[in-house]
């Protein structure tokens, strides 16, 4: 087999994947899992000396917090009730 190719490309020899953008928010995941909530399926990261990285996910505390939320029911047209 020849080393010249017929065609450009360009990626080059290896098709490398290119890496998912990172969650604005918080150094730990990547934008899917926090957009997703999907830290319990994600990968803990570690730092670049290989320690696991042990703090919380600060994505993953926020959306623990329950939000106050109203609630209109109706009933043929007549609300019942709300918060």
């Amino acid at each position: 087999m020849s080393d010249d190719y017929p065609f450009y490309e360009p990626f080059g020899p290896d098709y490398v994947r290119p890496s998912p953008a990172n969650c604005p928010h918080c150094p730990c995941h990547t934008l899917r899992v926090c957009e997703g909530f999907q830290w319990h399926r994600a990968e803990r990261p570690v730092y670049s000396d290989g320690s696991a990285y042990d703090e919380p996910c600060p994505c993953e505390k926020a959306a623990a917090r329950p939000e106050d939320r109203t609630v209109l029911i109706e009933l043929d047209g007549i609300p019942i009730g709300g918060r």
